[in-house]
């Protein structure tokens, strides 16, 4: 299963079949920062793959314990246990859509997404000085604010359990997390991280990035 803190909020479906943008069309959709400052945490080499990829991949940002902290409070949060696989597929209902017995929000479902916000070993990761270098690196400042997210449980599809292969209609196919239409041009400059906290296969990774030749839907 793939574990994560994720930052995500979708909103916007992605148009696939929207042409690129021309360069100066581009310049005029979104706010990109020039960069005036010197680096304290990225290479020169990472910096430059970020601004020219749109995503980066940052391998050991989370020393193991942490992650592995994390990871076993999101398992204990959705109830998984690795000696039953089918644990994994226990909770079924859409976390917008349904509620539970009593009338409360899921905590977990299909989508992935768990509802754990405040748990300690989540928080010993977002205030790590190595994500903080990061971030500051990305946005040319130091002065940042931790933002509270939740975190992301999703096993592998699995025929014996249909159910956890409809993700739901707010995490159906790739979504933009901010909109994108002409009319909220600018998009002001705003970064998302997902923090893995184990080794995730293809075939279990839940987050898919598109390079900055991505066209925006208008």
């Amino acid at each position: 299963a793939a574990l994560a803190a994720d930052g995500a909020s979708p909103a916007f479906t992605l148009d696939r079949s929207a042409p690129a943008l021309a360069p100066d069309m581009a310049a005029q959709a979104l706010v990109w920062p020039a960069r005036t400052w010197s680096l304290s945490t990225l290479s020169e080499v990472q910096y430059s793959r970020w601004e020219h990829d749109g995503f980066l991949v940052v391998p050991d940002a989370v020393n193991r314990e942490l992650a592995a902290a994390a990871a076993a409070a999101i398992r204990a949060f959705v109830g998984a246990n690795d000696s039953q696989p089918s644990s994994w597929y226990r909770n079924t209902l859409d976390i917008y859509r349904d509620r539970a017995p009593g009338g409360a929000m899921p905590h977990h479902g299909p989508c992935g997404m768990v509802q754990l916000f405040h748990h300690a070993s989540l928080w010993a990761i977002r205030q790590l000085p190595l994500l903080h270098g990061i971030f500051s690196d990305i946005y040319g400042t130091r002065a940042l604010y931790v933002t509270v997210d939740r975190a992301h449980f999703k096993p592998p599809q699995n025929d014996a359990f249909p159910d956890w292969s409809d993700p739901g209609d707010v995490h159906a196919g790739l979504h933009w997390d901010i909109d994108t239409r002409r009319q909220a041009w600018p998009i002001p400059f705003a970064v998302q991280a997902v923090v893995y906290l184990e080794v995730a296969l293809p075939a279990c990774c839940a987050g898919i990035v598109r390079p900055s030749s991505a066209s925006v839907p208008t």
